[in-house]
C-alpha cells in the first residue's frame, strides 16, 4: 500500500515538472515574440500617418478657386458701351459738359466691336464714319454748362440683319440703330435754356454705343 502511494507520488511529481517546463517555454516564447516586434518597430522608426491628397476641387492656397464649368479662368475683356439708352444719353451729356475728349471717344464702339458684327471694305463705310466721329472731338464751347433732364421715348430702330449688305459693310451679326432725343439744360452766359438734342445710338449684343457726332 505504501509502495503504491509512493509510486503514484513519483508519477505526479514528474507530471507537474513537465507542466511547469511547458508553461515556462510558452511564456518565454511569447516574450521573445514581443521582443522581436519591438525591435522591428524601433528599426522602422516612428509610425507615419499618411496624408490624403487634396481634393481636386479645393482651391490651392495662394491661388484663385478653380472656375466653374462653362466659365473662363481669364476675365472677359470689357466690350464697352452702356446697359441702356438712358445710361448712354447721360454719359454723352456728362462728357460734353466736362469737355472730356477721352470720355467722348469711349462712348463709340471700338474697332474690335465693329469687326465683331461687320466686315467693311468699301471706301466709305459704317466703320470709317464711326471712326471719324470718334476722333472728331467735341462740339460746343467750354463756357457752356449742360445738364441732363430726360430721355424721350425710345423709337423703333433701324435694323441691320445678319447677312445684309449695307453702309459699305457685310453684317456678320444683327445690330440696331436708334434715333434718340435727349432733353438738356444748356447754360451759357448765366442764362439756362432747355433744348432737345438728337443722338444716334448703335446697339450690339445688348450694349448701347454712340453713333452720331456730338
Amino acid at each position: 500500500m505504501g509502495a503504491r502511494l509512493g509510486g503514484s507520488s513519483a508519477l505526479w511529481a514528474l507530471a507537474f515538472a513537465a507542466c511547469v517546463a511547458a508553461c515556462s517555454g510558452g511564456v518565454s516564447g511569447s516574450g521573445a515574440a514581443s521582443s522581436s516586434r519591438a525591435t522591428a518597430s524601433a528599426a522602422l522608426g516612428p509610425a507615419v500617418t499618411a496624408t490624403p491628397p487634396p481634393s481636386a476641387t479645393a482651391p490651392v492656397s495662394g491661388s484663385a478657386s478653380a472656375p466653374l464649368p462653362g466659365s473662363s479662368a481669364a476675365p472677359a475683356s470689357d466690350p464697352g458701351g452702356f446697359e441702356s439708352a438712358e445710361a448712354l444719353s447721360k454719359a454723352v451729356v456728362a462728357a460734353v459738359d466736362a469737355h472730356d475728349g477721352a470720355a467722348a471717344r469711349a462712348l463709340y464702339p471700338g474697332d474690335a466691336v465693329i469687326d465683331a458684327f461687320a466686315t467693311c471694305k468699301a471706301a466709305r463705310n459704317l466703320k470709317s464714319r464711326l471712326k471719324l466721329r470718334r476722333d472728331a472731338g467735341l462740339a460746343g464751347g467750354k463756357d457752356e454748362k449742360l445738364e441732363w433732364l430726360a430721355l424721350d421715348r425710345v423709337p423703333s430702330p433701324k435694323r441691320r440683319k445678319k447677312g445684309a449688305e449695307k453702309d459699305g459693310c457685310v453684317f456678320k451679326e444683327e445690330i440696331a440703330i436708334y434715333a434718340l432725343r435727349v432733353r438738356v439744360s444748356v447754360t451759357k452766359g448765366g442764362k439756362p435754356k432747355k433744348k432737345w438734342k438728337k443722338l444716334d445710338a448703335l446697339v450690339f449684343e445688348g450694349r448701347w454705343y454712340l453713333a452720331s457726332e456730338i
